[in-house]
């Protein structure tokens, strides 16, 4: 099941610190390239704006809208094809709320599931 799914984990600062085998081949990076690069390297060119304001402000406590049903995220792949694939994105934080990063799980379903929002 694992084998089907990209598991990709970023910091504060939106640095990737875990890059599965699953995201190896749904997204076309290998780890050793993906692990310390930025978030920009999956994410597409027209939602950088919109993902790094929502982003920093769910790492400095304000309101995120991460922690929510699964949706499907366009994503950018080694090849420079933007894909949507299900996933759901879960937001990391200490006891005292304050961001620690955020995991990102996408199932390789290319196109996306008609059953869930886009976001």
């Amino acid at each position: 099941m694992l084998d089907s799914h990209a598991v990709v984990m970023a910091d504060r600062s939106g640095t990737i610190c875990v890059w599965s085998a699953g995201a190896e081949r749904l997204f076309g990076y290998d780890a050793e390239t993906a692990i310390g690069a930025r978030l920009d390297m999956i994410v597409p060119h027209e939602y950088r704006e919109r993902h790094w304001a929502g982003f920093n402000a769910a790492m400095s406590g304000g309101q995120t809208t991460l922690d929510q049903p699964a949706a499907n995220l366009s994503v950018l792949r080694s090849d420079g094809t933007v894909v949507r694939y299900p996933g759901r994105l879960i937001y990391l934080r200490d006891a005292g709320g304050r961001g620690l990063g955020v995991i990102g799980i996408f199932t390789a379903q290319e196109g996306g599931d008609s059953s869930l929002p886009d976001m």
